[in-house]
């Protein structure tokens, strides 16, 4: 819900308009490369594990943004961000089909 603000954010953090485009294309190939090493982790560390680590990990993320003080920092803990996330979809597909 509030990622549809990241671009009025990094704009007032001082973006230019290409950087923010940027950021739109990043987001969804950063999303898709990363779900082969976070399936990897996850194959690593077990699925309860991986679900904690992987949630930290965003956690930690959304906690730096909160202190970003231009928008390449921003972009930079992004990554960070993604990761946990992209793998965090890996670890609730298995979860809602079982009953």
């Amino acid at each position: 819900m509030w990622t549809k603000y990241v671009p009025k954010y990094l704009e007032h953090l001082g973006a230019s308009t290409l950087i923010i485009g940027l950021y739109g294309s990043m987001k969804v190939v950063v999303k898709a490369l990363y779900q082969y090493p976070g399936g990897w982790v996850s194959d690593k560390l077990g699925p309860k594990r991986a679900l904690i680590a992987f949630t930290l990990t965003a956690i930690a993320g959304y906690l730096i943004y909160l202190f970003a003080p231009d928008w390449s920092y921003f972009l930079l803990v992004r990554f960070l961000c993604l990761f946990g996330i992209a793998c965090l979809h890996l670890q609730f597909s298995p979860l809602l089909g079982r009953r």
